[in-house]
C-alpha cells in the first residue's frame, strides 16, 4: 500500500543547531513531519549546516526525505561591518547545490561580524548552480522593500533573483501574527503576477509542538542574557503546522502547493562512510622515489610515496638498523595501506612539512593518540618517539577508520 502524503511540505525550519533561537532537535522536526503525513522536510539553520549529518540519519529512520538548505544573511557590503543584514532560504536540489550551500556557509562565516555569518549577492550568484532560492521572511530584503512600500525596488529585486535563478527562485510568505506579513503577502501576490515568479508559504518553524512555545522564548531570553518580559514573548506560531493549519491561514493553496514543487526538484542525499580527502600530487620527478617504488610491488603511488618517506625519516633518525623499529614501521604502514589512510597521512605531512620548512612556522610536537604513530615520528609530524615510550598506534588509527572506513570495501561483503 503507497503511504498518502499531504500536498505541503514545510521548507523553512530551525533546528537546536540555530544556536541563538532554534529550540526543536532535529529528531523531533522529523519524526513530527512523519506525523503529519509530509513526505519531506527541509532544514535550515542561520548561517551554518552543522545538523546535516543528523538530518541525514532521521531522515532515513522515519523514512521522510531530508532536504538540506541553509537561511543565511545577506548584505550589500561586506566591509561594512553594521550593514543591513536580510534574511534569505538557500535549498540545495543537487549535490552540486548542497557542496554550494557548503562553500557558502563557510564564506558566510569568514566573513561574520559580532557572530552574524554574511554574504552578498553577488556571492550566491558565483555559486548558485544547484540551489533553489526564496525570498526569505519577514528579515528578507525583498520583505523589507515591501513593507517600507518601495513596491518597484521590491519588485526589481525580484526580476533580479529571477534573472540569475528563473523558475528556482520563489517569493516566501508567511503569516504568524506578525501583520506587516499580511504587507508582504500582498505584494508577493502583486509581484507573481508582474514577474511570473511563484509563491511558497513557510512558517519559520522554530519548535515542533506549539506547546514548546514558552520553552523558546526562554532560549532566546537565555541567548539575550537578559530576564524574560512578558513583552519580549512571541505568539506561540512558530512550530511544525499541520496542513490543515497552514490551509487555514493561506486560502490560496496553490502556495502551498508550490512547496511541493520544490520537494520534487530536491532529489538528492549526501552520502555517508566514503572517504572524500582532496587529491594528493605524489612528485614525478623524485629520482629516489621514482627508484624506491620499483621494489612495492601492488602499491599505488600514495602508499609508495607513504613508504619512501616513512623510512628515509626512519633513517635521519638513525633507526633503520634497529629491527623493532624496522619491523614497527612495517606493520604500521601495512595497517595505513589497509585501511586506506595512506592519503590522509600525507595531506597532514604536506602542510606540517609546509608549515615549518616554508612558512617557518613553529610546529608542537604532537599530542593525543597520534603520538602512539611510528609513521607520524618518521614524518615529523609528531616529535615523540612511540616505541621509546611503549605508544600504541592503533587507538589513533581506529578510532578515525571506525567512521571512514566500511569492511565491504576489503572484504566485498555487506549490505
Amino acid at each position: 500500500m503507497t503511504e498518502q502524503y499531504v500536498d505541503f511540505v514545510h521548507l523553512h525550519n530551525h533546528s537546536d543547531y540555530s544556536l541563538y533561537d532554534g529550540f526543536m532537535t532535529i529528531e523531533n522536526m522529523v519524526k513530527r513531519a512523519k506525523e503529519l503525513k509530509f513526505k519531506a522536510i527541509a532544514l535550515t539553520d542561520h548561517g551554518r549546516v552543522g545538523g546535516f549529518i543528523k538530518l541525514h540519519n532521521m531522515a532515513k529512520k522515519y523514512g521522510v526525505k531530508g532536504i538540506y538548505g541553509l537561511e543565511a544573511y545577506i548584505v550589500h557590503d561586506l566591509s561594512d561591518p553594521k550593514g543591513k543584514r536580510y534574511h534569505q532560504t538557500i535549498l540545495a536540489k543537487s549535490e552540486i547545490g548542497y557542496k554550494n550551500i557548503l562553500k557558502l556557509s563557510t564564506i558566510g562565516n569568514q566573513n561574520a561580524k559580532r557572530g552574524f555569518p554574511r554574504l552578498t549577492f553577488e556571492l550566491l550568484k558565483q555559486h548558485h548552480e544547484g540551489l533553489i532560492i526564496a525570498s526569505g521572511c519577514s528579515a528578507g530584503e525583498f520583505a523589507a522593500l515591501a513593507i517600507d512600500r518601495r513596491d518597484n525596488d521590491a519588485f526589481a529585486l525580484a526580476e533580479r533573483y529571477k534573472e540569475v535563478w528563473g523558475s528556482d527562485y520563489y517569493l516566501e510568505v508567511m503569516y504568524t501574527k506578525y501583520e506587516p506579513q499580511l504587507t508582504v503577502l500582498k505584494k508577493a501576490i502583486e509581484c507573481a503576477k508582474y514577474t511570473g515568479i511563484k509563491i511558497i508559504a513557510t512558517n519559520d518553524c522554530h519548535y515542533s509542538l506549539e506547546s514548546d512555545a514558552k520553552y523558546h522564548d526562554l532560549k532566546i531570553s537565555i541567548s539575550r542574557s537578559a530576564p524574560l518580559k512578558e513583552e519580549d514573548k512571541t505568539p506561540p506560531e512558530y512550530f511544525l503546522k499541520s496542513y490543515d493549519e497552514m490551509k487555514r491561514i493561506f486560502t490560496k493553496t496553490e502556495m502551498l502547493h508550490n512547496t511541493m514543487e520544490i520537494e520534487e526538484k530536491c532529489d538528492f542525499d549526501i552520502t555517508l562512510g566514503t572517504g572524500k580527502l582532496p587529491e594528493f600530487k605524489v612528485p614525478t620527478d623524485n629520482n629516489d622515489f621514482n627508484e624506491f617504488k620499483k621494489n612495492l610491488v601492488g602499491r599505488n603511488d600514495e602508499e609508495a610515496f607513504l613508504s619512501y618517506l616513512a623510512e628515509k625519516g626512519l633513517k635521519e633518525n638513525g633507526l633503520h638498523e634497529n629491527t623493532v623499529y624496522v619491523e614497527r614501521l612495517r606493520t604500521e604502514l601495512e595497517t595505513i595501506r589497509f585501511t586506506g589512510f595512506a592519503r590522509y597521512f600525507l595531506i597532514v605531512w604536506d602542510y606540517i612539512d609546509y608549515a615549518r620548512n616554508v612558512n617557518k612556522q613553529r610546529i608542537g610536537a604532537g599530542r593525543g593518540s597520534g603520538a602512539g604513530s611510528l609513521v607520524l615520528f618518521c614524518l615529523g609530524i609528531t616529535a615523540i618517539d612511540p616505541v621509546k615510550y611503549n605508544l600504541s598506534m592503533d587507538r589513533f588509527l581506529f578510532a578515525d577508520a571506525e567512521y571512514n572506513v566500511n569492511e565491504s570495501d576489503f572484504f566485498g561483503q555487506g549490505e
